[in-house]
This record gives C-alpha cells, structure tokens and sequence, in this order.
C-alpha cells in the first residue's frame, strides 16, 4: 500500500488531470480553428479581456466569501463562491456607480486591478492555509471531459459570432440590438444610467447588461465591444458547468466529472452562448444557490464511491464540522450564515430577469425549509434570513425603478403603483399586458401542457437533452432516492407550474429546469459501481452527449452555412454596420450616405445597436411622440414642422418591420401607412434611397431627407 505522506500519491492525479485539460483545450483550439481561424482569435484576443474582467471580479469575491462564511472550506467552495458572489458584486457596483455617472475607463481599470490584488492576497492566504489531504481522483472518468470539446468549440464559435445572425427563434438576436446591447450603449453615451422613455427594457433588471457595460466602458466603443461582451457570457457558461461540478463533487470526484460533462452537454448553454442575453448569469447565480442548498441537506447516508455526503469518511481537509456529522448546531450562526449566502445569489438572480423571483429564488425556498436535523422554528427563522438577503441583493434594482418609475417592478406591478413616468400611461401599460398575456388557444391547461411539452421534452433542437432528464429520473428511481432528490423534485415542479401559469410560455424561459436536473443528476452519477455504473451509465452518457452534439451541430449549421458555404463574419461587427448583411442594409444606407451632423428618426425599427451616429428610436411598447404628432397634425406640413423642431434632418421608415409588428400581438399603429409618407413627401419630405433586399430585389426601408 502507498505511503499517504508520499508527495507522489499526489502528484499523479493531479498530473493526470492537467494532462486532462490540456488535451481538452488542445482538441477545442483544433476544433474552433478547423471552422474559423478568426473565431480562435476573436476568442483570444476579448475571450482573456472578458476571462480579465471577471477574474477580477471572483478574486475580489473572495473577501466576501471570507465575511460572509466563518468556517473551514475546501478551496473549490472559495473559489467558486467567490466568483458568483464577486461577478454579482461588479454588477451592483457597476449600476450604482453608474446612476452616479461614473463611466470613465480609468477609474473601472483601477477599480478592476484594485479588486484583483486584493484577492490574490486573499488567494495566497487560502493556498498558504490549504493542506494536501488524501488523493481524490475520478480515475479514468476524467476522460470524459473529451466529450465536452464538441460543445465547447460549438460555444466558442457562437459567442463570436457578431449579434444578429443567432438565432431565428430569438429574431436573430432582435432583443440584443434593440436593449441589451443598446442600452448599456446609451448609457454610455449619456456618461450615466438614466432613466430611457423611449425603451421599456431599461427598467428590467439587468445585472448581466451590467458587466456589458464594463466591458463597453473599458474598450471605448460600443459596436468594437461586443466580441468582448459576448465573451462575458460565454465565460458565464462556463463557471455554470464549474458549478454543477461542485455539486457533483460534493457526492465524489466522479459524481463531479459527470455532472460537470452532462450539464457542458446540454443544448442550452452552446445556444445561450450564442447571443448577448441574461440567461447565462441568471443559471450561475441559481446554479450556485443550488449548490448551497444541497451542502446544507445529508444524503441520508448515500453510498458513493465508497463515501457519504453525510459521512466523517467524506470529510476534506477544510469541510466544517457539520459536514463531518451530517447535522448542524443549531445554537450557532452556521445555518443562518448559509442561507445569508443562498438568499443573495437569489437575489442576484432576480436581478438578472424578473422571472428570477419565481422560477430561482422562491422555489428554491423549499429546500430552505426541507433542511432535516434542525427544529422548525430554526428553519423557519433560515427562511427568513434567506428571504431578506434575498431581497438585499435584488433591492438595488427595485430602488432604482422607484425612483425613476414610483414603481419599484414596472411595467409589471399591473397597475398596483400609480405611475406615469415619461413615455408611459395607462394606454402604454395596457397595450404591455396584453402582449405579454397568452393567446386564446393557449390558456387552456391542456394547450399549456402541451406547449411544456413541445418546449422541453420534445424541443425541435433538443436543448436540454434527453440525457439530463434521464440521469434526473435515475437519480430518484434507480438509485436510492435523498432527502436533496426529492427536494429538488419539488422545487422542478414548482418551476414547471410557475412556468405554465405565471409566464407566456417561452422555450427560453424554461432554463431554470436544469437547476433541479442537474442536482438530481448528481444522485444518478453518484453510484458508479456495479453493472450500473461500469457499463450503463457511461453507455447512456456518452449516447446522450452524442445526441445533444447532433442537435447542437445541426443549428450551428443552420445559421452558419448557405448552400454549402460558411458564412466567415465571426468577430466582424461592421458586416452589420456597412448593411453587408441580408435584412440589415440599412444601417448601411444612414451610416454610410449621410453627413457627420445628420439627426435621423427612425420610425417602425428598434434595432437600433449598429447605427453609427445619432438616431431616435421607440419600442413598440412606449409612448411614440412622432406617431402623437401625425394624430395631432392638421396637416402634413404640421408632421414636417414637428420633425423640423426637434432637429431632424432625416427619416428612415422600415415598412418590412412594420408589416412584422401587425402581424404579430405587439402590433403597429396605423397612422403608419404609405399614405402618410405619400402625404409627407407631397409636402416636402424627399425620399432620398430606397433600402433595397439583395435577393428579391424589393425595397423595404425608405430613408427620407427634411
């Protein structure tokens, strides 16, 4: 038998694993390059700005790791903690600083720098401190992080490819050009955070448009930044599939390595990957509060590799005497200070979407109270503790739409608040409600069990995968079920109905789900011997990563290739912003063919992120002050005096986009009409280009001169 003091039962598992990783990385440097040599480039140029950025944060998280957590953690908790709480950290920072006006690039380089010295102080004390304790290895299942490269070469490409190609079912992207992307663009040019009357979005929380903006502050230019941004949210992706091999890890080191490979698997992450949204921050601070959950509920004494959550054996050089016991000392603040922990990265997930609140931070709630060894009435005071924490994180974002809006959730509180900020009334809030409402043939509860399972098990592009759903059932049905599983089955279904009858039903809106998956995963990765485990599991998991690779392939190729050719744009935003893209060539016809003072109003368009001078957009939703002019006109020589005051030199109409909005619920008004641009150019309005579509030849933009 080895001698455990030998330094080399050591190192060679740790050998084994940067032989691991650096095959991995080698064999996803390959892959990106055989695609695109630009997006390997784009990735190490803004991907180590972007991977900078948020070290600094996760390092200067590290202090509040240490504030927060008064006991003994093995590193990766730090580590990992440390990151989420960090990366939430640089959001509020960034928002707080931001209302104030402090936008300039020298001081977020300091603020940066100052924050990443500070941890690695921290860092070097942890290592100082760590001790080696006994070899812990996945052995030969490390392998299976070959089978992640797929996904995340497929990851890398997506993120750098410019937004407004990915993906169809988002619009191509709209929502990143039209708010956020935009937003953070225009806050950047006004030197501030303000209140936006024109775009309803800029009172959505926006943790994740935060850290866009960092990066937009850093590079100076919104449009060169976006690679960089982009790169942001891959990096998210990323610490998502980190966090899920904590909670594996957690059972055993194979328990960590399969359900890190299930989760870097799943469809949703590659595709999330691929556009600028909030989903990505929003699933790691969810993901992270999970992995705090689960830390505080025994497995009941589960086997594992040999090992128990709940078990002495288990126990690592820095795991807290709880840990060891499997119970708390419910005379002491370690329970309280965990659920401090879990409510603010709740929290910060309810500030990177609304539906945070209901679909993350209250349904985990259930395991808050299903924590087993502690009296009820502690439970019951961690409830309490985790929903002010909660509350704590997130309140940054509700003071700040109280006082822009008087409504701290506008335009959500339904008329609850009696607020009519500028570009908002009753009329604005009602054409919201009923947009954001279902349709007829939707309300009913087979149309939405329907709809669940035509977006989740049956997805058209297989997203989360029939992997993750099967491990999750093994996990309670093959294996010994824990107290943790059936937890986490109880917070699932809660997602499921807040999903059915508290959201409108979008496919997207269902990444919360692997939440609970991935924990219920871990149970089924948990137990690796016997028939199960040395024949079954690898089968399945190898089967069902081959099958999501299909899929994922299959919409990446979808978007990237025509008739056989690749589409090479990847880290090449001014192919947009020349309009050398098909649907995009106006932002070609007012960037490229007007002089440097022109004034443009654009009319019917809201995407609005690669205009390269100065235009005036509404969102459908707002209050449009050129559609009240055309009302309260006399005459179309009134509509010109109008445009004339405000300094107008152009108007750009896109009756493509117009056409779009009727037919779709959001709908457009219809003042709009080629019989107003008849009158107006009978008036004096000169169309000076038609924006023509490349393929079919027909114009559907007119860019009109005053």
């Amino acid at each position: 038998m080895p001698d455990p003091d030998d330094p080399s039962v050591l190192a060679s598992p740790r050998r084994g694993s940067r032989l691991t990783l650096a095959c991995v990385s080698l064999a996803v440097a390959g892959v990106v390059a055989w695609q695109s040599i630009m997006a390997l480039l784009v990735f190490l140029v803004d991907g180590v700005a972007a991977l900078a950025v948020l070290s600094a944060a996760a390092l200067g998280g590290l202090w509040v790791v240490r504030a927060l957590v008064r006991e003994p953690l093995p590193l990766r908790w730090h580590l990992l903690l440390g990151a989420g709480l960090g990366i939430g950290a640089l959001s509020l920072l960034m928002l707080c600083l931001g209302l104030l006006g402090c936008l300039s690039a020298p001081v977020w380089y300091a603020i940066l720098v100052a924050g990443g010295i500070a941890g690695l102080v921290r860092l070097a004390r942890l290592l100082q401190s760590a001790s080696a304790g006994p070899a812990c290895t996945a052995g030969r299942w490390r392998w299976l992080w070959l089978a992640v490269v797929p996904f995340a070469a497929l990851a890398i490409l997506a993120a750098s490819v410019p937004p407004g190609l990915l993906w169809a079912e988002e619009g191509n992207g709209f929502d990143v050009l039209e708010y956020h992307l935009q937003l953070p663009r225009e806050y950047l040019q006004a030197g501030r955070i303000t209140y936006v009357p024109h775009n309803v979005y800029a009172n959505f929380p926006a943790n994740a448009e935060m850290l866009y903006l960092v990066c937009m502050v850093l590079k100076g230019d919104p449009i060169q930044a976006t690679a960089m941004a982009k790169m942001v949210n891959l990096a998210l992706a990323g610490l998502i599939v980190a966090a899920a091999w904590l909670i594996g890890r957690e059972r055993s080191p194979v328990a960590g390595v399969v359900t890190g490979v299930v989760t870097a698997g799943t469809g949703w992450l590659t595709y999330l990957s691929g556009i600028a949204y909030v989903e990505n921050a929003m699933l790691l601070f969810g993901l992270l509060q999970m992995a705090v959950l689960a830390r505080l509920v025994p497995s009941g004494g589960t086997e594992c590799e040999g090992r128990s959550w709940s078990s002495r054996s288990s126990a690592e050089p820095g795991d807290s005497r709880a840990r060891s016991t499997g119970r708390f000392d419910s005379s002491s603040s370690h329970f309280l200070r965990w659920m401090v922990v879990a409510g603010l990265l709740g929290g910060l997930a309810c500030g990177c979407k609304y539906t945070g609140a209901v679909l993350v931070a209250l349904p985990l709630a259930i395991v808050v109270i299903g924590v087993p060894s502690l009296p009820l009435r502690t439970r019951l005071v961690g409830l309490a503790a985790y929903g002010m924490a909660a509350v704590l994180s997130f309140a940054p974002w509700l003071l700040k739409n109280g006082f822009m809006t008087g409504d701290p959730v506008f335009p959500l509180s339904g008329g609850l608040f009696d607020n009519h900020p500028a570009g908002w009334g009753e009329r604005e809030a009602r054409h919201f409600a009923e947009c954001h409402r279902l349709g007829p043939d939707e309300r009913s509860f087979g149309s939405r069990v329907a709809l669940l399972w035509r977006y989740v098990p049956a997805d058209a592009d297989q997203r989360v995968g029939p992997l993750l759903i099967l491990l999750a059932i093994a996990g309670l049905v093959i294996t010994r079920p824990t107290r943790i599983g059936w937890l986490c089955a109880l917070v699932l279904a809660a997602q499921v109905l807040v999903w059915m009858f508290a959201t409108h039903l979008y496919a997207r809106f269902a990444v919360p789900f692997l939440i609970p998956l991935i924990v219920l995963a871990a149970g089924a990765a948990c137990r690796t011997g016997g028939r199960w485990g040395r024949v079954a599991l690898p089968a399945l998991i190898l089967a069902g990563l081959l099958f999501n690779a299909f899929f994922a392939g299959r919409l990446y190729a979808r978007h990237l290739y025509s008739d056989g050719q690749r589409l090479s744009i990847e880290g090449a935003p001014d192919v947009f912003a020349q309009g050398k893209f098909r649907g995009y060539e106006f932002y070609g016809a007012v960037n490229n063919n007007l002089p440097d003072e022109a004034n443009v109003l654009l009319v019917g368009e809201a995407r609005v992120f690669y205009f390269q001078r100065d235009v005036d957009y509404c969102v459908v939703f707002n209050r449009n002050p050129f559609i009240e002019a055309v009302r309260a006109a006399g005459s179309a020589s009134d509509v010109l005096d109008w445009l004339r005051a405000r300094g107008y030199t152009h108007v750009l109409i896109n009756w493509r986009e117009i056409g779009r909005l009727r037919r779709s619920r959001y709908g457009c008004p219809d003042e709009i009409n080629p019989e107003l641009a008849a009158r107006l150019t009978a008036a004096g309005l000169l169309p000076v280009h038609a924006v023509m579509d490349p393929v079919d030849g027909v114009p559907y933009a007119t860019l009109f001169s005053l």
